[in-house]
Protein backbone atom coordinates (compact mmCIF):
# COMPACT_ATOMS: atom_id res chain seq x y z
CA UNK A 1 0.00 0.00 0.00
CA UNK A 2 2.85 2.52 1.29
CA UNK A 3 4.71 1.43 -2.30
CA UNK A 4 1.26 2.14 -4.12
CA UNK A 5 1.01 5.66 -3.04
CA UNK A 6 4.62 6.41 -3.24
CA UNK A 7 5.00 5.58 -7.14
CA UNK A 8 1.22 7.77 -7.59
CA UNK A 9 3.48 10.39 -6.41
CA UNK A 10 6.44 9.59 -8.63
CA UNK A 11 4.54 9.46 -11.95
CA UNK A 12 2.38 12.68 -10.86
CA UNK A 13 5.45 14.56 -9.93
CA UNK A 14 6.58 14.65 -14.03
CA UNK A 15 3.79 16.85 -15.01
CA UNK A 16 2.92 19.03 -12.73
CA UNK A 17 3.96 22.41 -12.04
CA UNK A 18 8.16 21.50 -10.14
CA UNK A 19 8.55 17.60 -9.57
CA UNK A 20 6.71 17.83 -6.69
CA UNK A 21 3.13 17.84 -7.59
CA UNK A 22 2.56 14.17 -6.93
CA UNK A 23 3.01 15.37 -3.31
CA UNK A 24 -0.10 16.19 -3.14
CA UNK A 25 -1.84 12.64 -4.66
CA UNK A 26 0.20 10.93 -1.56
CA UNK A 27 -1.07 13.12 0.82
CA UNK A 28 -4.99 12.19 -0.23
CA UNK A 29 -4.16 8.68 -0.13
CA UNK A 30 -2.10 8.65 3.13
CA UNK A 31 -4.59 10.80 4.81
CA UNK A 32 -7.73 8.88 3.87
CA UNK A 33 -6.26 5.54 4.36
CA UNK A 34 -5.08 6.65 7.90
CA UNK A 35 -7.64 9.01 8.30
CA UNK A 36 -4.67 11.19 10.13
CA UNK A 37 -3.62 14.17 8.03
CA UNK A 38 -0.77 14.81 10.26
CA UNK A 39 0.37 11.75 10.12
CA UNK A 40 0.52 12.07 6.03
CA UNK A 41 1.87 15.52 5.87
CA UNK A 42 4.71 14.51 8.60
CA UNK A 43 5.34 11.61 6.06
CA UNK A 44 6.00 13.25 2.79
CA UNK A 45 7.61 16.37 4.48
CA UNK A 46 10.49 13.36 5.93
CA UNK A 47 10.74 12.40 3.18
CA UNK A 48 11.69 14.91 1.07
CA UNK A 49 13.36 16.89 3.65
CA UNK A 50 15.83 13.48 3.89
CA UNK A 51 15.92 13.46 0.06
CA UNK A 52 17.49 17.07 -0.57
CA UNK A 53 19.67 16.67 2.35
CA UNK A 54 21.00 13.36 0.93
CA UNK A 55 21.44 14.81 -2.27
CA UNK A 56 23.05 18.33 -0.61
CA UNK A 57 25.55 15.56 1.21
CA UNK A 58 26.14 13.37 -2.14
CA UNK A 59 27.04 17.36 -3.96
CA UNK A 60 29.38 18.19 -1.13
CA UNK A 61 31.31 14.94 -1.01
CA UNK A 62 31.98 15.09 -4.95
CA UNK A 63 32.72 18.93 -4.13
CA UNK A 64 35.51 18.12 -1.75
CA UNK A 65 37.16 16.18 -4.40
CA UNK A 66 36.61 18.85 -6.89
CA UNK A 67 38.17 21.38 -4.54
CA UNK A 68 40.84 22.90 -7.03
CA UNK A 69 38.87 22.56 -10.13
CA UNK A 70 38.36 25.71 -12.15
CA UNK A 71 34.62 27.19 -11.85
CA UNK A 72 34.09 25.34 -8.32
CA UNK A 73 34.37 28.59 -6.48
CA UNK A 74 31.13 29.99 -7.44
CA UNK A 75 29.12 26.63 -6.45
CA UNK A 76 31.07 25.80 -3.36
CA UNK A 77 28.59 28.86 -1.54
CA UNK A 78 25.31 27.50 -2.99
CA UNK A 79 25.92 24.00 -1.14
CA UNK A 80 27.39 25.71 1.43
CA UNK A 81 24.15 27.13 1.70
CA UNK A 82 22.15 24.96 1.22
CA UNK A 83 23.70 22.33 4.15
CA UNK A 84 23.43 25.16 6.55
CA UNK A 85 19.73 25.40 5.70
CA UNK A 86 18.75 21.30 6.05
CA UNK A 87 21.05 21.57 9.13
CA UNK A 88 19.34 24.58 10.74
CA UNK A 89 16.14 22.65 10.13
CA UNK A 90 17.45 19.39 11.38
CA UNK A 91 18.22 20.95 14.28
CA UNK A 92 14.68 22.73 14.70
CA UNK A 93 13.02 19.34 13.62
CA UNK A 94 14.64 17.67 16.63
CA UNK A 95 15.39 19.92 19.20
CA UNK A 96 12.38 20.79 21.59
CA UNK A 97 13.73 23.50 22.56
CA UNK A 98 14.15 25.32 19.10
CA UNK A 99 10.57 23.81 18.62
CA UNK A 100 9.11 25.97 21.25
CA UNK A 101 11.05 29.03 20.39
CA UNK A 102 9.30 28.88 17.13
CA UNK A 103 6.24 28.03 18.05
CA UNK A 104 5.98 31.32 19.88
CA UNK A 105 7.04 33.43 16.96
CA UNK A 106 4.74 31.91 14.40
CA UNK A 107 2.13 32.14 16.97
CA UNK A 108 2.44 36.41 16.49
CA UNK A 109 1.50 36.16 12.67
CA UNK A 110 0.13 32.33 12.06
CA UNK A 111 -3.79 31.20 12.64
CA UNK A 112 -4.29 29.23 15.60
CA UNK A 113 -6.20 26.81 14.05
CA UNK A 114 -3.22 26.22 11.37
CA UNK A 115 -0.29 26.39 14.45
CA UNK A 116 -2.31 23.52 15.97
CA UNK A 117 -2.09 21.54 12.84
CA UNK A 118 1.24 22.43 12.11
CA UNK A 119 2.27 21.60 15.80
CA UNK A 120 0.43 18.02 15.13
CA UNK A 121 2.48 17.71 12.24
CA UNK A 122 6.00 18.80 14.20
CA UNK A 123 5.23 16.21 17.05
CA UNK A 124 5.50 13.81 15.13
CA UNK A 125 8.20 14.14 13.28
CA UNK A 126 10.06 14.78 16.60
CA UNK A 127 9.12 11.56 17.40
CA UNK A 128 11.84 10.11 15.49
CA UNK A 129 14.09 11.35 17.75
CA UNK A 130 13.87 8.30 19.87
CA UNK A 131 13.54 5.74 17.39
CA UNK A 132 17.81 6.33 16.25
CA UNK A 133 18.07 2.61 14.40
CA UNK A 134 14.51 3.88 12.37
CA UNK A 135 16.28 7.36 11.13
CA UNK A 136 19.52 5.89 10.24
CA UNK A 137 17.82 3.24 8.18
CA UNK A 138 15.70 5.64 6.67
CA UNK A 139 19.36 8.01 6.28
CA UNK A 140 20.36 4.81 4.37
CA UNK A 141 17.98 4.24 1.95
CA UNK A 142 17.34 8.11 1.13
CA UNK A 143 21.32 7.87 0.38
CA UNK A 144 21.04 4.63 -1.71
CA UNK A 145 17.99 5.85 -3.60
CA UNK A 146 19.61 9.85 -4.28
CA UNK A 147 22.68 7.99 -5.59
CA UNK A 148 20.58 5.84 -7.99
CA UNK A 149 19.13 9.32 -8.95
CA UNK A 150 22.90 10.42 -10.15
CA UNK A 151 23.52 7.10 -11.80
CA UNK A 152 20.53 7.76 -14.12
CA UNK A 153 21.92 11.19 -15.02
CA UNK A 154 25.77 9.84 -15.47
CA UNK A 155 24.04 6.69 -17.31
CA UNK A 156 22.47 8.42 -20.02
CA UNK A 157 25.52 10.95 -20.50
CA UNK A 158 27.81 7.76 -21.02
CA UNK A 159 25.02 6.36 -23.33
CA UNK A 160 25.25 10.16 -25.18
CA UNK A 161 29.35 10.23 -25.38
CA UNK A 162 29.27 12.36 -22.61
CA UNK A 163 32.69 11.80 -20.76
CA UNK A 164 32.57 13.07 -17.39
CA UNK A 165 33.39 11.93 -13.83
CA UNK A 166 30.80 10.96 -12.21
CA UNK A 167 31.88 13.03 -9.34
CA UNK A 168 30.92 15.98 -11.54
CA UNK A 169 27.63 14.36 -11.50
CA UNK A 170 27.54 13.94 -7.64
CA UNK A 171 27.77 18.00 -7.83
CA UNK A 172 25.65 19.37 -10.32
CA UNK A 173 22.65 16.59 -10.55
CA UNK A 174 21.96 17.68 -6.67
CA UNK A 175 21.52 21.22 -7.56
CA UNK A 176 19.23 20.44 -10.87
CA UNK A 177 17.29 18.26 -8.89
CA UNK A 178 16.64 21.21 -6.44
CA UNK A 179 16.21 24.15 -8.85
CA UNK A 180 13.60 21.88 -11.16
CA UNK A 181 11.36 21.73 -7.57
CA UNK A 182 10.81 25.42 -8.22
CA UNK A 183 7.17 26.06 -8.93
CA UNK A 184 8.10 27.72 -12.04
CA UNK A 185 7.29 24.42 -14.91
CA UNK A 186 5.94 21.51 -15.73
CA UNK A 187 7.89 18.60 -14.09
CA UNK A 188 11.25 20.63 -13.81
CA UNK A 189 10.71 20.35 -17.73
CA UNK A 190 13.10 23.34 -19.30
CA UNK A 191 14.73 24.33 -15.96
CA UNK A 192 16.29 20.79 -15.85
CA UNK A 193 17.86 21.42 -19.28
CA UNK A 194 18.69 24.71 -18.36
CA UNK A 195 20.81 24.92 -15.43
CA UNK A 196 22.31 21.55 -16.24
CA UNK A 197 24.03 23.53 -19.63
CA UNK A 198 24.88 26.00 -17.12
CA UNK A 199 26.78 23.46 -14.65
CA UNK A 200 27.84 21.07 -17.12
CA UNK A 201 29.65 23.45 -19.49
CA UNK A 202 32.11 23.97 -16.65
CA UNK A 203 33.68 20.94 -17.25
CA UNK A 204 33.59 21.29 -20.84
CA UNK A 205 30.40 19.10 -21.93
CA UNK A 206 28.80 21.21 -24.95
CA UNK A 207 25.41 22.57 -24.79
CA UNK A 208 24.54 19.83 -28.06
CA UNK A 209 25.14 16.99 -25.62
CA UNK A 210 23.68 18.24 -22.24
CA UNK A 211 20.37 18.89 -23.27
CA UNK A 212 19.55 15.44 -24.62
CA UNK A 213 21.02 13.91 -22.21
CA UNK A 214 18.71 15.58 -19.81
CA UNK A 215 15.91 14.89 -21.76
CA UNK A 216 16.99 11.40 -21.94
CA UNK A 217 17.58 11.43 -17.83
CA UNK A 218 13.83 12.74 -17.72
CA UNK A 219 12.05 10.01 -19.93
CA UNK A 220 13.89 7.63 -17.54
CA UNK A 221 12.56 8.93 -14.96
CA UNK A 222 8.80 8.98 -16.61
CA UNK A 223 9.38 5.19 -17.54
CA UNK A 224 10.81 4.19 -13.82
CA UNK A 225 7.77 5.86 -12.66
CA UNK A 226 5.26 4.22 -14.91
CA UNK A 227 3.59 1.55 -11.98
CA UNK A 228 2.48 5.00 -10.45
CA UNK A 229 0.02 5.20 -13.61
CA UNK A 230 -1.12 1.60 -13.28
CA UNK A 231 -1.64 2.04 -9.19
CA UNK A 232 -3.90 5.17 -10.12
CA UNK A 233 -5.94 3.54 -12.45
CA UNK A 234 -6.28 0.63 -9.67
CA UNK A 235 -7.20 2.97 -6.91
CA UNK A 236 -9.85 4.75 -9.17
CA UNK A 237 -11.21 8.04 -7.46
CA UNK A 238 -10.36 6.63 -3.81
CA UNK A 239 -13.42 4.33 -2.84
CA UNK A 240 -10.73 1.94 -2.60
CA UNK A 241 -8.14 3.98 -0.09
CA UNK A 242 -11.31 4.28 2.06
CA UNK A 243 -11.88 0.30 2.29
CA UNK A 244 -8.45 -0.08 3.09
CA UNK A 245 -8.54 2.75 5.85
CA UNK A 246 -11.39 0.63 7.33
Amino acid sequence: QTLRYYFIGLFFNNFFVSNMGGDFFRLYYISKSAKNGAAAVSTVFLDRFLGFSMLTVLAVLGGLYWMGIRGMGKIWPVLLALLALWAGLLLVLFNRNLGKLLHGVLSWFVPEKFLTKLTAVYNLINEFNQRKKTMLLLIGISLVIQLSRVSIHFIAGRALGVHVSFLAFMVFVPLIALLASLPISIGGLGVREQSGVLLFQRVGVPMQQVVPMELLAYVLTILASLPGMVFYLITGNGKEVQNEGT
